[in-house]
């Protein structure tokens, strides 16, 4: 009994969460799309004629795929599986994406199973998270599946957030359990010892202008803790109405920023005009350039403006 796996890696946009490859680049899908298929096609003989009983289609988002590129792969997938024995094939959705059209369109594809990433019934956790969906959303999916027929359905859940009370959790839990859905996972959050650092641009008073990486190799909880408290509000706050969280270490005309951390209520009081502000994660210097610039994919960018008198 064999199965396959196959890895959509397209995002809307990236969870904080989330270690899987992933790009937000849909410019590549189609490329990659053939590339699957042309991989499958060059290796079918790995099988040895043994008959394909599960396929999962994970991701990234596979519900991103339209309905032509969802088309081609399973047209490529029909001459590996014989999809009268297959006894499941899994698509992972996001709750968004699970409109009644999107599951017309489905219908007309052998997947047979839906694992959707709802992650939490609580908003403010999917705020939290960089969720496209919120509660009532997700809910609306789940029924959009259920009208449809899609009975076979796994929804995700994601529990040790930070700030998260077992009140909360327990909440979720009690709305999953209202949807009548055969599966439920439950995954709780990892914390994971990868190195911080920061890349930061600003211009001192003097007009001397900064910009520097910082690496930081163990404050993981300070930038955890910042994505919990000020990534959000940093991103939706109207620019030139807000004010910085960032706190200084002795930075005078002089002196360049040697390191950096963040905590509620401060203003920038000793740099002029904005900051912008880059958060990124690595694991060793091979995620770095001969010139020292960061080349991974897991980072966030912030611009903050004083507007302290």
């Amino acid at each position: 009994m064999a199965g396959l796996y196959i890895h959509i890696p397209f995002c809307a946009s990236r969870c904080v969460y989330c270690d899987f490859f992933s790009s937000t680049d849909f410019s590549f899908k189609r490329g990659y799309i053939d590339a699957v298929c042309r991989e499958l096609e060059l290796r079918i003989h790995e099988l040895r004629d043994e008959p394909v009983f599960t396929v999962y289609l994970g991701g990234g988002t596979p519900s991103s795929l339209s309905p032509s590129e969802r088309g081609r792969l399973f047209r490529t997938l029909s001459t590996v599986v014989d999809w009268s024995i297959c006894k499941e094939v899994t698509l992972e959705v996001n709750p968004d994406d699970v409109t009644p059209l999107f599951i017309s369109q489905l219908k007309d594809t052998p997947v047979n199973r839906l694992s959707m990433g709802i992650q939490s019934f609580d908003d403010s956790d999917l705020v939290f998270l960089r969720r496209r969906h919120t509660a009532h959303a997700a809910m609306e999916a789940v029924d959009n599946c259920l009208c449809a027929g899609y009975e076979n359905i796994s929804i995700d859940l994601i529990y040790g957030l930070p700030g998260q009370t077992v009140e909360r959790w327990t909440n979720n839990l009690r709305q999953a359990v209202t949807l009548n859905v055969p599966h439920i996972s439950a995954y709780n959050l990892i914390y994971e010892n990868s190195k911080i650092g920061y890349i930061v641009s600003f211009k001192l008073k003097s007009g001397e202008e900064i910009n520097t990486t910082i690496k930081n190799p163990d404050d993981v909880f300070v930038y955890r803790n910042y994505l919990e408290n000020y990534l959000y509000d940093d991103i939706n706050q109207v620019q030139g109405e807000w004010y910085s969280h960032l706190l200084q270490s002795e930075v005078t005309d002089k002196t360049r920023m040697t390191s950096i951390k963040f905590t509620a209520g401060q203003d920038i009081d000793k740099v002029g005009d904005t900051i912008k502000l880059t958060a990124f994660v690595y694991n060793s210097d091979d995620d770095f350039d001969a010139s020292g610039n960061y080349k991974g994919n897991v980072s966030y960018t912030v611009t903050i403006k004083n507007t302290a008198q």
